[in-house]
């Protein structure tokens, strides 16, 4: 195992994933480790930081969030790139689902939003009113959802409403209802959320998408009608 300058102390190169593990990729990847670990934050390394991290290396994002070395805006960089995977990717199957929040709540929401989006969330009204379309995760989930025993309103209510992603847009959170279950599967819920309880506002998959770390701090939570 590589170790870092100070002795003794084990180095994340081993962490690499698979696909960063050739001869071609592994030197360049452990050079933007080493600059990662010893705070840099320099166009170079914001430009490659981003490289290392997708879902499939959830393992590395959340050791390099949690630590307190790595620079804010290089994490910032990298939970940005992996974000638009979808946030349950973050945790993979290497750890539970926790670990989403415990990354995001590692990167400050000024590192993580561009300026333009810092100025959409500042403009939003307090409370703010914000869409989720839940479906079940999968094709397999979601024919077993339909010989389920239907679930009452306000269990549909609260599954719907138990995730990070909301959005300002209401036919998109009907798109995300849809998109395994097809016409009339999956809930949309709506809520009012005060603007303190949103991390943050991202347009990069122009969803206009609202990061919420603690749903149940919506107020008014009802099914909105498809």
């Amino acid at each position: 195992m590589d170790q870092t300058a100070t002795e003794g102390e084990p180095w994340m190169a081993d962490r690499l994933p698979q696909y960063l593990q050739s001869p071609e990729s592994r030197p360049s990847a452990v050079a933007t480790l080493r600059r990662i670990w010893a705070g840099d934050c320099s166009p170079e390394t914001l430009a490659d930081a981003p490289g290392l991290c997708d879902v499939r290396a959830a393992e590395l994002l959340w050791h390099i969030c949690l630590d307190p070395r790595p620079h804010p805006s290089v994490k910032g960089a990298m939970l940005r790139e992996v974000w638009p995977a979808g946030a349950f990717g973050l945790a993979g199957t290497l750890r539970p689902a926790s670990a989403t929040r415990e990354i995001i709540e590692a990167v400050p929401p000024e590192s993580f939003m561009t300026q333009e989006e810092q100025a959409r969330l500042a403009s939003l009204p307090d409370p703010v009113e914000a869409f989720r379309g839940w479906t079940p995760s999968s094709p397999l989930l979601a024919r077993r959802r339909r010989r389920a025993p239907p679930l009452r309103p306000l269990q549909s209510t609260r599954l719907a409403a138990s995730g990070f992603c909301w959005t300002l847009d209401l036919e998109r959170a009907r798109w995300f209802a849809r998109r395994f279950s097809g016409e009339g599967g999956g809930t949309v819920v709506r809520a009012l959320f005060p603007r303190d309880a949103i991390y943050a506002y991202t347009d990069v998959r122009e969803e206009s998408e609202l990061i919420v770390l603690n749903w149940r701090r919506g107020r008014k939570l009802a099914i909105v009608e498809p």
